[in-house]
């Protein structure tokens, strides 16, 4: 036990993730599974406002049951007795309609994260704040490196966001499982084992597996963590660096038309270049959609710096935007014909 104490999480430590971030907010929502990670992050909140010298900040806890699992019920009447020992709000909700027969992990996110947001919608609650941590980070990381993301890609999780209107915030993003396992302990919070974290037929579960393989190569916890920060540092800078481009950028969009000259912007970095073209492509388009694939965005890419080079005539369709570069280099984006729209 006292090695479990010795890891924990401290309250001040606790005050050092939770205040700046959390100075300004009028509601507070937690989203606890039942497992060591949010139980950890409920218990330390808890213990945050009730330290808190002044001011109040509206606390409650929500779990969505999937209902994929029989126990569910058990563990989120756990997650009330426990929240109800803390003098936390909580309510559970449940992931309603038919189950899909494949994605399902990701299904479950989606909605996961739609009934979060509703409810924190509707009960004017500013931060929904969820328990990701340290080694969840350096999951994605690996996952996003074996799909081939780019620099986005690997910045993983970030530790603030936007949803609808709705501010996301992972606090413990630095902080390792292990440590969460132990607060728990320390704070002689119960939790639960979810079975599904490890099995094998998803694939988060297959990177966990290899984790400390890999952390014996040097790909530890720690540096993997520490690439993402890097790398959401490189996005912010090369996203405030396409930004300024486009503001200084010959840009028009008339009748659904979107024109460039393309000539103008060669000499920027390859990098610059595709998130222009990628940032187009999204502002060209009203309707919701999903990302293009960056590979599909690379290779178009390369087919208009060619072809603007050697002074041709270019036309492609990516989804359902057409893509022409005329000889003097002028780009134009416009939507397909509902019969050329086609994958991403």
């Amino acid at each position: 036990m006292r090695a479990a104490r010795d890891e924990s999480l401290s309250d001040s430590e606790a005050a050092v993730l939770f205040g700046p971030e959390l100075a300004t907010a009028h509601g507070i929502l937690i989203a606890v599974s039942g497992g060591a990670d949010s139980m950890a992050l409920m218990a330390l909140l808890a213990r945050w406002q009730a330290g808190k010298a002044t001011g109040h900040t509206r606390l409650a806890a929500l779990t969505i049951d999937h209902g994929l699992r029989p126990e569910s019920v058990a563990e989120a009447a756990l997650v009330a007795d426990v929240a109800r020992r803390l003098g936390v709000v909580h309510v559970t909700l449940p992931w309603q309609g038919e189950k899909p027969r494949t994605g399902l992990q990701n299904a479950a996110r989606k909605a996961r994260y739609q009934l979060l947001t509703e409810h924190a919608k509707a009960q004017d609650f500013s931060h929904l704040i969820t328990a990701h941590h340290a080694d969840d980070q350096a999951e994605t990381v690996v996952m996003r490196l074996a799909a081939g993301s780019g620099i986005a890609g690997l910045a993983a999780m970030r530790h603030s966001v936007l949803r609808q209107g709705i501010v996301h915030l992972r606090p413990l993003l630095d902080i390792t499982k292990s440590r969460l396992i132990a607060t728990c302990a320390a704070l002689d919070i119960p939790f639960v084992t979810d079975p599904s974290n490890t099995d094998p037929r998803y694939g988060r579960t297959r990177i966990r597996g290899l984790m400390a393989r890999l952390a014996t190569e040097g790909l530890t916890t720690a540096r993997l963590t520490r690439l993402a920060a890097r790398a959401a540092d490189a996005e912010e800078a090369l996203s405030a660096a396409t930004m300024a481009l486009m503001q200084g950028s010959d840009i028009t969009t008339t009748g659904g038309i979107t024109r460039i000259n393309w000539l103008t912007i060669m000499g920027q970095p390859r990098a610059i270049r595709l998130r222009l073209l990628t940032s187009l492509l999204q502002e060209s388009h009203t309707q919701k959609h999903e990302p293009f694939r960056l590979e599909r965005l690379e290779a178009l890419l390369e087919a208009i710096d060619g072809a603007a080079h050697q002074g041709l005539r270019l036309r492609r369709s990516i989804g359902d935007r057409i893509v022409t570069l005329q000889p003097a280099g002028i780009l134009t984006i416009t939507a397909a014909p509902p019969r050329q729209r086609g994958a991403q």
